[in-house]
C-alpha cells in the first residue's frame, strides 16, 4: 500500500490551454494532491480557486503565475512577462494573499526571477509549506524533483 501521491507540477485550469482535470488526471494514477504551476495569474486566480479547486476530489494547491495570463499564451509566452504589458508582483502577491490557503505561493521562468513579488521564497521552502508554513515560489530548475525525493524521506 502507498499513501496518496504528490505531483509538484500540473497544469489543472480544465479546458484552457494545456490544462487538465485534476480528478480525471490523478486520482486514477495515485495522486492525491498536485499542485498547479501557474496556469493562471492573478487576474484569474479568484475565479480558478471558486472553480477548479473548490469542487474538485483532488487536494490542489495552485501558484499564481507572476504573467497575468498565466499559461494561457503557451507559445507567446515571451509577451507574458513584459512590465509594461500588465506584469505587477504586488497584485500577483495581493492575490497570493487573498486567496490563501489555496494559493502557496508564485510561479515564474528562471529568466525573469527578477519579477518575483515581494517575499517570494525559493522552491525549497516547499517542505515548510507542506508543514504549514510559508508560501513557496517555483522555477523551472529541475530542483522541485529533488525536493519530492526528499519530501518522500530520501536524503
Amino acid at each position: 500500500m502507498t499513501p496518496g501521491l504528490i505531483d509538484l507540477h500540473i497544469h489543472c485550469f480544465d479546458g484552457v490551454s494545456t490544462g487538465v482535470n485534476a480528478d480525471h488526471y490523478s486520482l486514477g494514477r495515485g495522486v492525491t494532491t498536485v499542485v498547479d504551476a501557474g496556469s493562471t495569474g492573478y487576474p484569474m486566480i479568484g475565479t480558478f480557486v471558486k472553480y477548479i479547486i473548490e469542487p474538485s476530489i483532488t487536494r490542489i494547491y495552485a501558484l499564481v503565475e507572476i504573467g497575468p495570463l498565466g499559461t494561457m499564451l503557451i507559445g507567446v509566452s515571451r509577451y507574458m512577462y513584459d512590465l509594461d504589458w500588465g506584469v505587477n508582483p504586488q497584485l500577483t502577491a495581493q492575490a497570493a494573499e487573498e486567496n490563501k490557503p489555496a494559493v502557496v505561493g508564485n510561479q515564474s521562468p528562471p529568466e525573469q526571477r527578477s519579477l518575483q513579488p515581494p517575499g517570494g521564497v525559493g522552491v525549497g521552502d516547499f517542505e515548510k509549506s507542506a508543514r504549514g508554513g510559508r508560501g513557496f515560489s517555483s522555477s523551472a530548475n529541475g530542483s522541485h524533483h529533488q525536493r519530492l525525493h526528499a519530501l518522500a524521506g530520501g536524503a
